[in-house]
């Protein structure tokens, strides 16, 4: 003979009442860890979203630097005046781009990742073409070095800022 069905939990045995609790909290402790787990995998996922971000911030800082260096170094160019230091705030401005530049690559797709190596290599050019220039008439391939790699870094900032969901420079969003 089977047994008929309990119409309530109160004509079930001692026995299925601990089991029916057991499973209950079973049920409710899993689903509290699994929770807990997904808050904690989004709170990292928008941690490490926001310093992507804010490398990418640092990375256009960094370029707004350089162009303020190269504008102030050209000036003092024209007047006789530039400085061995502007000249050297403008190699390490460079290099600590293309370092930085260097650590950002990851986040990118490979067609990206060209742009922000030829940006890269422009960099190079331009610190190569500034240890040569002397004065206003040799500083010509500096400042066509300049103008090239300022081309390149519209690609490369636009591949940054995609890669890590911000707004294209100038929009609205």
């Amino acid at each position: 003979m089977s047994a008929a069905p309990a119409d309530s939990i109160a004509d079930l045995s001692h026995k299925a009442k601990v089991w029916l609790a057991l499973a209950f909290l079973a049920s409710t402790v899993s689903t509290a860890l699994v929770g807990a787990g997904i808050n904690h995998h989004f709170v990292v996922v928008q941690a490490d979203d926001a310093s992507k971000k804010a490398d990418v911030r640092k990375l256009e800082d960094q370029v707004s630097a350089f162009d303020q260096l190269v504008r102030v170094y050209m000036m003092g160019l024209n007047k006789g005046e530039a400085s061995e230091a502007q000249r050297e705030a403008i190699l390490a401005n460079a290099q600590s781009q293309y370092d930085f530049l260097g650590t950002l690559t990851p986040l990118l797709d490979p067609d990206a990742r060209k742009g922000v190596e030829a940006y890269r290599n422009r960099l190079i050019e331009v610190s190569s073409a500034l240890r040569k220039s002397e004065d206003i008439v040799s500083t010509r391939a500096f400042g066509q070095s300049v103008s090239y790699a300022i081309d390149e870094r519209a690609v490369a900032l636009s591949a940054l800022r995609r890669a890590v969901g911000m707004p294209e420079a100038g929009s609205k969003a």
